[in-house]
């Protein structure tokens, strides 16, 4: 009995040591890391087309996307940018240049946090302008 009482305690430190690390845990700095995937905003929407796990393999990496935006929308914190109506970036407005339209082309840097089956949108978060 007091074995499984030491061993039970022994993980719950050992899950509560591992919280706390997760959790204090410094942000990603996007701009300096090198990117683990690199696509036209095109190449990254056909790729979703043709294979809808295709999502597995990119997941929490960091992927540089070239595109034209199709939509902007700015509010107090973030921006949200779609590149060629398929692609969200969410853009942190310290690092939003104010001379982007739409239309423009742009290459951004971005976590990628997932798919959206439902509008078919690739989703990156923490995303910088690169140019």
């Amino acid at each position: 009995m007091k074995r499984a009482i030491t061993l039970i305690s022994v993980v719950i430190i050992a899950v509560i040591c591992y919280a706390t690390y997760q959790y204090n845990k410094p942000q990603q700095d996007v701009l300096s890391s090198n990117s683990d995937y690199s696509f036209s905003a095109i190449q990254l929407i056909e790729k979703f087309n043709q294979d809808a796990n295709a999502s597995t393999p990119l997941f929490d990496k960091i992927i540089t996307v070239s595109g034209k935006i199709s939509l902007i929308e700015e509010s107090t914190n973030t921006s949200i940018l779609i590149l060629n109506d398929g692609i969200k970036c969410e853009i942190d407005n310290s690092n939003l240049k104010q001379n982007l339209t739409e239309g423009m082309s742009v290459k951004i840097k971005g976590v990628f946090s997932g798919y959206d089956d439902m509008f078919n949108e690739i989703a990156l978060v923490k995303c910088v302008i690169i140019e």
